[in-house]
C-alpha cells in the first residue's frame, strides 16, 4: 500500500543527513578529527552541517531522530586512579 503525499512540515533532516549521522555515530569523533572522545547534541549538528552544508539542525530535531534511532544519552562514569604511592613523599618535599 503506496502512502499519499502528505500535508505539513517537511522533515529538517533529509536522506543525505540521515545516512551522514548514522555513519558519525558509529565512528568515534577523535577518528574524524574532532577534539572530543564522545558526541554531544552540539558537536552532531556542527558535524551535519560541514558534511550536508545548508542549516544547522536544532538539539530537539537530533534528540528526536537519535531516539528514533534506538540511541540513548549516558552521563559518562568518571574512574578514579588509584592513590599515588609516592604522594606522602612528594607532599613532605613541599
Amino acid at each position: 500500500m503506496e502512502e499519499k503525499p502528505r500535508s505539513g512540515r517537511p522533515r529538517q533532516l533529509g536522506p543525505r543527513a540521515e545516512e551522514v549521522l548514522q555513519s558519525a555515530l558509529r565512528q568515534s569523533p577523535l577518528e574524524l578529527h574532532y577534539q572530543s572522545p564522545g558526541w554531544t547534541l552540539a558537536l552532531l549538528a556542527t558535524h551535519l552541517q560541514k558534511c550536508c552544508g545548508g542549516q544547522r539542525p536544532s538539539a530537539s530535531v537530533l534528540r528526536g531522530r537519535l531516539h528514533a534511532l534506538g540511541w540513548r544519552w549516558k552521563r559518562p562514569r568518571y574512574v578514579f586512579r588509584e592513590p599515588d604511592p609516592q604522594r606522602a613523599k612528594k607532599n613532605a618535599r613541599s
